[in-house]
């Protein structure tokens, strides 16, 4: 028979979840542990027993973090996809805002061309006036 602190020592875990595992699975453990003076024994059947509940526990719970991971893998994945994505749109995006800068640029020449050949010909106009009213004086 062994105390749950030399189990403990023995397994290299806390003593708090061998009483856990204990308690978890009383009825399996009934027989192989005995309590005497507020200290519990457990004989060499039991810390088998108790061996191969840790054991399942701690695979089922590696297996719970795996996919964890995995769980977390697959949403930065989709993040990423997300982020690759946003760049792509705001990359076409900027060449449309190029394209439509350089359009832009171009009728704001021709507006300026043709103010300035509006501006001319109006010239031409006051130029006539003046001849024509010189011509009447």
């Amino acid at each position: 028979m062994y105390k749950l602190s030399e189990i403990a020592e023995k397994f290299n875990l806390e003593r708090t979840i061998l009483i856990e595992a204990l308690i978890d699975n009383k009825l399996l453990l009934e027989g192989h542990t005995v309590k005497k003076l507020g200290i519990t024994y457990v004989d060499d059947r039991g810390i088998e027993i108790l061996y191969k509940l840790l054991l399942n526990n701690q695979n089922s719970l590696s297996e719970k973090i795996s996919d964890g991971k995995k769980n977390v893998l697959n949403e930065y994945k989709h993040l990423n996809e997300m982020e690759i994505k946003i760049k792509n749109d705001i990359y076409s995006m900027k060449e449309k805002i190029f394209a439509l800068d350089t359009e832009i640029q171009k009728k704001n020449e021709f507006l300026l061309d043709y103010q300035e050949k509006l501006l001319n010909i109006n010239k031409m106009i006051v130029k006539y006036e003046e001849n024509l009213l010189i011509d009447k004086i």
